[in-house]
């Protein structure tokens, strides 16, 4: 789970892509060898800062 730091917004891990893809105003991304690295990359991006991941403690 992401938590940003300043308005306690919290996003589970499955929907961080999409999150961060609808805060960035990315529609889709197409399936392209090098798209899985943009995913990872941009999740990675976006979540640096004010925000911290916390692993799920239920598993």
């Amino acid at each position: 789970m992401y938590i940003e730091l300043s308005r306690r917004t919290e996003v589970p891990d499955e929907y961080a892509l999409e999150y961060a893809m609808d805060h960035c105003g990315i529609d889709t991304i197409h399936d392209a060898p090098d798209s899985e690295e943009f995913k990872e990359a941009l999740v990675e991006w976006f979540y640096s800062g004010n925000w911290i991941h916390r692993e799920d403690e239920t598993s």
